[in-house]
């Protein structure tokens, strides 16, 4: 298996847990289209990136933080055209920013631009609260389809506010079902102001600027949800106004669960008889959301008042929410682990690959999982998914306490240092080939080594140093 093809399995499979949509193309066809998606020629690239709302904006010196990175394909190839950026990518997870998927692109734009890249590149994990980015360092901000998978947006967007330069921007674009009014009246509530809205081919571009004007006045049930004013949100629900309204796809109880210390007003969305599961077949239901973004308050209101968790909740929670309070919480309301066409691997596997070391101890131990051995369809067990996750104390509990065999291959012979390499910690590396005494120079079924998948410079030199060869 090569490197591209896990690379591309992984990006489809989160974009798969993201959309919650049903494709029906196989997964061949998936993989020709994420191909075509994220290895651009140059001509492919410029086409798309013309539509960007940044395109016109960008200049040399220029430093630019791409929130929800995932792994630079756009500041990749924005490097084919602009010359002297600083760009921060940055993801709330770590396998979300893979570094060998990373340098695998780096490797094949600069091939179509002919020439290396003059751009410097850093990257920067957070987490669904904070950026982790360095204040008053940005010109600019790109958040591509990121905004609208955010927790508490207020909080998030007063701490974004001080990473911007004086005169920075945030530059916002979606191609999911959203309203362009929805990020406008979230953004002018805390701290910003939207300079320029455009849409058509299905994509809303926005730009915001920090010059605030005075909040704007409450004018509809939607500001006064984001602004927290329970006395005219009761107002306007008094008046006959909908408590499933929507901006699109999300409605008020998943609008008013993204802005903090909110619950009041959620709860009287509910008693007006607000509707607990998605009113979208394009977005997660507001428990999957709320769960998935680590928000323990408001998902547990949800559940108090009724919301029937689903394993997918729980999936969603095991993978990004880092809080096993949530966990526990689900699972006492009846998640199951196991789904109904699951075998048993998919919440157990995601959880893994989170990496958050309390709930995997919590859904390894619990006593309705079958077994921990079960393996996915391409022979991976819990222990290859946890090579992506970057937490080494995960995987050195799964070899001493769990007695996982860390020689142990998938279907295509892949080992677990070779995940470990394909997920980019050099952390991880080091501890399986300096603690476990991996076997560096083992081989898969197609003949190839560790040394093959490091597109990372950091691992590659490691285990060169340490005898590695392809």
């Amino acid at each position: 298996m090569t490197i591209t093809k896990i690379y591309f399995q992984f990006i489809l499979l989160i974009l798969l847990t993201f959309c919650n949509q049903a494709f029906s193309q196989d997964f061949k066809d998936l993989e020709k289209h994420y191909a075509k998606l994220y290895y651009w020629s140059k001509k492919e690239a410029k086409n798309d990136l013309i539509q960007c709302p940044f395109w016109n904006d960008l200049k040399p010196g220029d430093v630019i933080a791409d929130i929800g990175a995932f792994s630079g394909h756009i500041d990749l190839a924005l490097s084919m055209f602009f010359d002297s950026l600083t760009f921060y990518l940055q993801e709330n997870q770590p396998d979300r920013l893979n570094k060998t998927g990373f340098y695998e692109m780096r490797a094949h734009f600069e091939k179509e631009n002919g020439k290396p890249f003059t751009n410097s590149f850093h990257f920067v994990i957070g987490d669904n609260l904070h950026t982790n980015l360095p204040d008053s360092t940005f010109d600019k901000v790109f958040m591509n389809n990121v905004f609208e998978f955010i927790g508490t947006n207020d909080l998030y967007l007063t701490e974004l506010r001080g990473k911007l330069k004086k005169g920075g921007r945030v530059y916002v674009k979606t191609t999911n079902d959203f309203k362009a009014g929805y990020f406008i009246k979230i953004f002018e509530a805390y701290g910003f102001t939207c300079e320029r809205s455009e849409y058509s081919g299905g994509q809303i571009r926005l730009v915001f600027n920090t010059q605030q004007k005075t909040l704007n006045p409450v004018t509809d049930i939607f500001d006064a949800v984001i602004q927290r004013d329970f006395d005219k949100t009761k107002a306007y629900l008094d008046k006959g106004v909908s408590a499933n309204s929507t901006l699109g796809s999300p409605g008020l109880l998943q609008i008013a669960g993204t802005i903090s210390n909110n619950l009041k007003i959620m709860d009287l969305l509910i008693e007006r008889g607000a509707n607990l599961k998605s009113l979208s077949k394009f977005i997660d239901s507001p428990l999957s959301k709320f769960a998935g973004c680590g928000q323990y308050q408001e998902t547990k209101l949800l559940l108090d008042r009724g919301a029937k968790p689903i394993t997918e909740d729980l999936d969603m929670a095991g993978w990004f929410s880092k809080d096993v309070r949530i966990i526990k919480l689900l699972i006492e309301k009846s998640a199951k682990i196991y789904g109904p066409d699951d075998n048993g691997s998919k919440v157990l596997l995601h959880a893994a690959l989170g990496g958050n070391f309390e709930i995997n101890i919590y859904l390894l131990n619990h006593p309705d999982t079958h077994t921990i051995y079960e393996k996915d369809e391409n022979g991976q067990s819990f222990m290859h998914w946890a090579a992506h996750s970057y937490n080494v104390k995960v995987m050195k509990y799964l070899l001493e306490e769990k007695k996982f065999d860390v020689n142990e291959k998938d279907k295509e012979g892949m080992t677990v240092l070779m995940h470990a390499v394909f997920g980019g910690s050099i952390e991880m590396v080091k501890f399986l080939v300096e603690e476990k005494q991996v076997n560096i120079n083992e081989k898969n079924m197609q003949g190839f080594t560790a040394l093959y998948y490091a597109f990372d410079p950091e691992i590659y030199q490691y285990l060169v140093s340490r005898g590695g060869s392809k």
